[in-house]
């Protein structure tokens, strides 16, 4: 008996439960929704009953009256005082909701207040009209429409509705009618007011199962948008790491492999000239100077090479210092002398591959300057900043005509043309000014070389 009874309380509390599915992951959301929802339809309902009680207060106090309609004149009376009691509630009710923002626990609030009003007012209608056939389906309708069109998240309206026929009927006793006849209306008032209370729970659980089924969908796509995210990532990260080892194993093989054989051609180039010298013959000497310094350069350039393709992130000084020495080495024979100064943010961390096209650019056009452009002074000026890394080498020498150019007068050699595609491939314009000596720029956003 103690169990079956428990069960019949757990369903009658799951049935008028503000959450009846209980506490869910959406719970506060669907109810802040529900809420919100409630007020707006109670401000469309207020406003529909405020605007039409004036006009049906006109109708009802001088047609009926006037005709003779009334046969009680407390009826007349009664609906009198309904209506105006409709417009003052409704329009203090509109007033609030005006001044009133929007979300969080007003909503709810006014939702709650405007449903309990609704049965209110509904069952005052019926106090006036009890003996009246009419006010039966009058009275049902009433709070029939507040039941099916407000679902307020709370138990408020639940015990409007059961205060509503003891308003009624109580009412009707304390104006004077008499008891027997009150009596004889109680199941008319009862009845319906428990049917409509059940309506009332059926559509209030359709209608939260619908929101939170929503919301949980809502839930679960953001958490599967936030996985595949999170996999997307997961395989960049791989994606990153395997060309990561891709580069560290040609980078080896670079320096196993043709490191390894320039360092013996520039061992065997030294051995030949200490032999040639203890020989006493030096007729190859000027030839034996080019191919070290060839194999010298090349030794060099691997060098950069491996540097970038190491992977590892590149900041702004240490690019300067690999233009710093590519500069002292290409004037170390030649007029020029060559500047490399950095300005703005020397730490800022460039992608090694980003950073080796920036390294290429910058040697092509002091290698241009000192072979072409015959001025005394060659300036690097490596900027990072406000979003971006400006490169720029010029020089104070005259251009050189014979150069072939472009059609915007720029120089479009071959070596141009490498510096024009390595500046393409980090999304920016190579920049060619010739009307005061040299000036090769490029431009490129931080977002480009960031790591």
């Amino acid at each position: 008996m103690a169990s079956a009874l428990h069960r019949i309380s757990s369903r009658l509390g799951s049935a008028f439960a503000v959450h009846p599915n209980g506490p869910t992951p959406v719970a506060l959301e669907v109810e802040a929704e529900l809420a919100a929802r409630t007020r707006r339809r109670s401000r469309i309902i207020a406003w529909l009953g405020f605007l039409t009680a004036f006009p049906l207060l006109y109708i009802d106090h001088w047609v009926p009256y006037r005709a003779g309609v009334w046969d009680v004149e407390v009826h007349h009376e009664g609906y009198l005082v309904w209506r105006l009691a409709t417009i003052v509630t409704l329009g203090g009710w509109l007033w609030w909701d005006h001044r009133s923002p929007n979300g969080g626990s007003e909503d709810l609030r006014l939702a709650n207040v405007f449903s309990a009003l609704a049965v209110v007012l509904g069952a005052w209608f019926g106090l006036w009209f009890g003996s009246e056939p009419s006010a039966y389906p009058m009275y049902s309708f009433l709070l029939l429409m507040v039941g099916v069109m407000l679902q307020p998240p709370s138990s408020w309206l639940t015990w409007a509705y059961v205060l509503a026929p003891v308003i009624t009927l109580g009412g009707a006793l304390l104006h004077g009618t008499d008891f027997d006849y009150v009596a004889s209306w109680t199941s008319a008032y009862v009845m319906p007011t428990i049917m409509i209370i059940m309506v009332h729970r059926v559509v209030y659980r359709q209608a939260y199962a619908t929101l939170e089924s929503r919301h949980l969908l809502t839930r679960a796509n953001a958490d599967l948008e936030d996985a595949l995210g999170e996999l997307r990532d997961t395989q960049g990260l791989l994606l990153d790491a395997e060309r990561q080892t891709e580069r560290l194993r040609i980078s080896r093989d670079l320096h196993d492999s043709v490191g390894a054989q320039l360092s013996n051609l520039i061992a065997g180039v030294e051995l030949a000239r200490l032999e040639q010298r203890a020989s006493g013959a030096d007729s190859s000497s000027r030839t034996l100077d080019v191919i070290e310094g060839d194999a010298r350069d090349a030794m060099g350039l691997l060098r950069e090479t491996v540097w970038a393709l190491s992977g590892t992130p590149i900041s702004i000084s240490e690019l300067a210092r690999q233009l710093q020495r590519f500069a002292r080495d290409s004037t170390r024979a030649a007029a020029p002398s060559a500047t490399v100064r950095v300005e703005g943010d020397r730490d800022q961390r460039l992608d090694s591959t980003a950073a080796l096209h920036l390294l290429r650019i910058g040697q092509e056009a002091v290698q241009n300057a000192v072979k072409h452009s015959g001025g005394d002074r060659i300036e690097v000026v490596l900027e990072a900043g406000d979003g971006r890394v400006v490169l720029e080498v010029t020089d104070d020498g005259a251009f050189q005509r014979q150069t072939p150019v472009s059609g915007d007068g720029a120089p479009s050699g071959f070596g141009m043309h490498t510096m024009r595609e390595r500046a393409e491939a980090l999304g920016a314009d190579l920049e060619v000014a010739t009307e005061s000596g040299t000036a090769i720029r490029v431009e490129v956003a931080a977002s480009v070389l960031e790591v």
